[in-house]
Parts: C-alpha cells; sequence; structure tokens
C-alpha cells in the first residue's frame, strides 16, 4: 500500500504540467477581460508551478525566469488594479495583457519541461 502511495504522489505533478500544458498559453479572447478574469488565469497556473517547483521539477534557472516575469507581472497589476480604482471588474489594460501572456507562456514552457 505504501508503494502505491508513493507511486500516486510522485505521479501528481506529472498530472498537474498535463493539466496546465493543456490550458491555453494566451488570454486572447474575443470579449474585453477583466482585472479579476486575467488573475484568476494566471493564479491557478501560478498555484500548478508552485506545486511543481515545491516538487522538485524546476531548475534554478526556470524559477529565476518566472520569478522575474511574476513580479513584472504583479507590478503591472497592481497599477491596472489602482488606476481602476480597485474594480476588478474593469477591462484589462494593454500592459497588463501583455505582462499576463508572457508569464502564461513562460509558465507553459517550464510546465511543457517535465
Amino acid at each position: 500500500m505504501k508503494k502505491f502511495a508513493f507511486t500516486f504522489a510522485s505521479l501528481v505533478p506529472l498530472i498537474i504540467a498535463l493539466l496546465v500544458m493543456a490550458g491555453c498559453a494566451s488570454l486572447s479572447n474575443s470579449g474585453a477581460l477583466t482585472l479579476k478574469q486575467v488573475q484568476m488565469d494566471v493564479n491557478w497556473k501560478m498555484t500548478a508551478y508552485r506545486n511543481a517547483y515545491n516538487g522538485g521539477g524546476v531548475t534554478p534557472g526556470q524559477a529565476q525566469q518566472v520569478n522575474a516575469t511574476y513580479q513584472t507581472y504583479q507590478q503591472a497589476f497592481q497599477q491596472a488594479l489602482t488606476d481602476a480604482g480597485g474594480n476588478l471588474d474593469a477591462p484589462t489594460p494593454p500592459q497588463l495583457k501583455n505582462a499576463a501572456d508572457q508569464l502564461l507562456a513562460i509558465l507553459n514552457a517550464v510546465m511543457s519541461t517535465m
């Protein structure tokens, strides 16, 4: 039974990676995205990335790249949220969309190497 639990636990990061890769790499959408939608798209992929990182599936170089890009995204998100007066239902400005698209592309690339 312990062997099964260990095998299953070792497959969890792989399953998460496959689910992340199945998602789109861009926030392109026919309608205007809100700040909340962008935040949700990024948050679930960052959660999958953090799980992979904690499982030892991310190299230091990949982690550095994700951290730098995530910091840029966070700054763009905070600026957009400030500009929107704290309204998460406000439309996403181009600078935030670009930062989020870049972060999602890097996350997908990192997760695809697992």
